[in-house]
This record gives C-alpha cells, structure tokens and sequence, in this order.
C-alpha cells in the first residue's frame, strides 16, 4: 500500500540479516512526539500513529520522511523487509481513516488508486466534464481565507465537516482517460473547494497535465496567499499557462474584510502578481475580483488602475451571487445591473472587465443513469455535510443526502447533468 498510494521514493533495502528495514516516503513526513508518532501528509493531512503500535512491528526509528524497523531481539537481529513492509501497511490503512486537516481539523478521506472512489460525480473532487473545452480539477478541499463572498463556504469558518485530498498519480491519470475521449484542444482550471496552492503536489499535477497533448492551457484559481516567486516559477516551468488571482480589494482593511482573514496581507499578494506580469507576462495573470455590493464597489478603480501599472490589458469582474450553501452576506446586484455598471468603468478606464471566454462543446462520457433511475450503489464515505454519503455505482460517484445507511442501497438519481449526481437512499439492500 505505501509504495502506490503514499509514493514511496526508493525501495526498501534489507541486506545482511542486522540492517533495518527502511521505509521511505516523497509525500508523508513524520514526526517523533514522544508516546506517538505523527504522519502528515502532503504537509496539511495528519494522523498520530501510537508509537506502541509501531514497535509491535520492531524498534522504529523516526526520521523526517522516512521510518527504519530494526529486531527487537538481540538473538535476532534479522528483520524480514517484507514482512514489515506488509505489517506496516496494514496499520498504515488502518489509521488512515483518522487522517485529520490541520486547518480545519475536519477529518479527510484520502481517495487513491485503491480507495474504490471513482474521481467523477460530484462537485466535492476529483474530476468536473461538462462537456465543453474546459475541464475542472479538484485535487482537495480546503482553503486558508474565509472570503465573505465564498459560495461553498470554504475556509477555516466553515459549517462542513469533512474533506478530502486526492492522490496526484490516480487524479492524472483519470484525466488521461478522459482527454482521449475529447476532440478539441482542452483548458485545465485548477479549481478546488478551497485554494490549490495548499496541494503539495501541485507543481506534480501542473507538470503531468502539460505533459497531455490534448491540454492546451493550464489555469491556477487562487486567493493568492500562498503564491511567492520560487512557487510561480516551479508551476510556470512545470507547464502551468496563467494564474487567476481573486483580488477583490487594495485598500488594505477593505481587502481582509472581504477575504475574512485579519492576517491578509494585499500588498504581498500584489507583489506576487506583479512578479509574474513582470516575468511572465501581462497575459499570464488575471485579475478576478468580486464586486461585493456595499463592501468593495470602490475599489474597482483602484483595482484598474494596478492592473494597467503591471501591463495587464483585461480583467475578470466578478458579479456576488448568493449560493443555498455559500456565504451570502449581502443581496446581490441584478445581473443587468451589473453589466451596465461594468460598460460603464471600461468605457472610462480603457480596459476590458468582463472576460469573453469562449467554450465549445466536446464528447462526454456516458451517463449511466438518469434522472429517476434506481440503481444499486455502494456508500463508501461520508459526504462534506452532515447526513451525506458518498456512493459508488457504474464508477461515478453519487452524492446522497440525507442518508443514515451504510454498506449497500438502492438509490434513486434525483439530479444528472454532465456526468455529476445527487441520489436519495430508498432502504437498505442487504
């Protein structure tokens, strides 16, 4: 289980009898804290592992990316790799299911290769296809602002209750399987329910995925918190196209009290966004902002006005709009409304601010069922709120609400578009 789901970076060595078995990871580190052992993965996720339970396997060493197994028995000094390779793997599993997020501290299901959760049916993870030239990936669920105008109500505020964090080897290549159904040049957004820039292995994933011939743009959707010039320049090199930063505010108390964080700082996020105009290119970054009625309306001449100092020719205003599970602290401002006021600034100010970003449409994978269906499905997780499930049927996901049951249930398909399902559990199926 270590070498294919946690990416184990050498082979284990084991030579003459006294030498410790050695266990080595790329994408876990651990941590000696006394009566415990912590293992945290991709640098967000954790789980501490009983140190009593690790020496049933034999005496453990603790090192930053690794453990060593050494016999317990002087008489005995031989320790079989794989015999602890198998122990450990089984307790590896078996404490997984305790992996927690350090910023929310919400548990986290860790879907790879072998969890037997497909990356496509729901807006959680995984995979979004709906059909068109642009292809959304969401390799985990957290973020670190707690933006007023969030409509999933991400961020370390949030009402949910579990997340998610997906293997980067499993997430590439379903999107290898995907692509090769499609038929035209394809746009990778990066977009999470949350940040992406909180995934490790996010130069990885930006690295595979330009590798894809069909992949003809990679876009990073970010707050921006994170980014600094070492992160850009590895995710630029890596094959990564533009970044769209959502900065909706450059008065400094206005911007935290829009992203909800008292420790945002906007002159850094600026400075990272010039960086990259900068090294990159004005078509390389794009401002996002969200226009907040009440809140940050006046920021939008300040927002041009930065982004025509950096070269920038165009920027992507964002209209506020209430979602039933997003944060909606204001009503938002009718979509003519807001079209009209937008003409207006660009008439003024010489610059393009509402993107024209042109879709066509692409093959999908089939649906395998639809509206009304019942079909026989598997709960394998719980969902981000209380009372969900995730399901499995015919390698989609099925989000069902509402639903007490476990092991397997009929279901019936109360929503399906473009391959994403909500169900109702009917009764258990024993």
């Amino acid at each position: 289980m270590h070498s294919s789901i946690m990416h184990s970076s050498s082979t284990p060595v084991a030579s003459e009898g006294a030498k410790p078995a050695h266990l080595e990871y790329q994408s876990m580190s651990f941590s000696d804290l006394g009566s415990s052992v912590r293992f945290t993965l991709l640098n967000l996720f954790f789980v501490d592992v009983p140190k009593q339970e690790l020496q049933k396997i034999g005496n453990v060493t603790v090192f930053e990316h690794a453990l060593e197994f050494s016999s317990p028995s002087p008489s005995s000094p031989f320790v079989s790799q794989s015999s602890v390779d198998r122990k450990f793997n089984f307790l590896l599993a078996k404490h997984m299911a305790g992996l927690k997020n350090r910023i929310s501290g919400n548990p986290t299901v860790y879907i790879h290769q072998h969890s037997g959760i497909p990356l496509i049916g729901n807006l959680y993870f995984g995979i979004v296809d709906k059909g068109s030239t642009l292809i959304e990936l969401k390799p985990l669920t957290s973020c670190n602002a707690n933006c007023v105008f969030c409509s999933v109500d991400e961020g370390p505020s949030s009402k949910m209750i579990l997340d998610y964090v997906v293997e980067k080897d499993y997430l590439v290549a379903e999107l290898d399987k995907l692509l090769a159904i499609k038929d035209k040049p394809i746009t990778i957004y990066l977009n999470p329910q949350g940040d992406p820039t909180l995934y490790t292995d996010l130069v990885g994933l930006v690295q595979d995925v330009s590798a894809m011939p069909k992949v003809e743009q990679i876009i990073l959707i970010t707050n921006g918190l994170l980014l600094s010039p070492a992160l850009v320049e590895k995710l630029f090199s890596a094959g990564l196209t533009r970044v769209h930063v959502s900065l909706s505010a450059i008065d400094p108390e206005i911007a935290k009290q829009v992203m909800g964080s008292k420790g945002y700082n906007v002159d850094r996020v600026k400075e990272n966004v010039e960086q990259i105009a900068l090294v990159h290119g004005h078509d390389s970054v794009l401002l996002t902002p969200v226009v907040v009625p009440g809140m940050n309306e006046n920021e939008l001449p300040k927002l041009i006005a930065f982004a025509k100092r950096i070269g920038c020719t165009k920027i992507g205003v964002q209209n506020f709009m209430t979602n039933p599970r997003g944060r909606n602290p204001v009503k938002p401002l009718p979509l003519d409304e807001f079209k009209k006021k937008m003409v207006e600034l660009e008439k003024e100010h010489g610059i393009q601010l509402l993107e024209d970003y042109r879709l066509e449409a692409t093959p999908e994978l089939p649906k395998p069922f639809k509206r009304d269906d019942v079909i026989r499905a598997q709960i394998m997780c719980p969902g981000r709120y209380p009372g969900e499930k995730i399901a499995v049927s015919h390698n989609r996901n099925i989000l069902i609400q509402q639903c007490d049951s476990e092991g397997k249930v009929l279901v019936k398909v109360r929503k399906s578009l473009h391959n994403i399902f909500v169900g109702e559990a009917i009764r258990n199926k024993r």
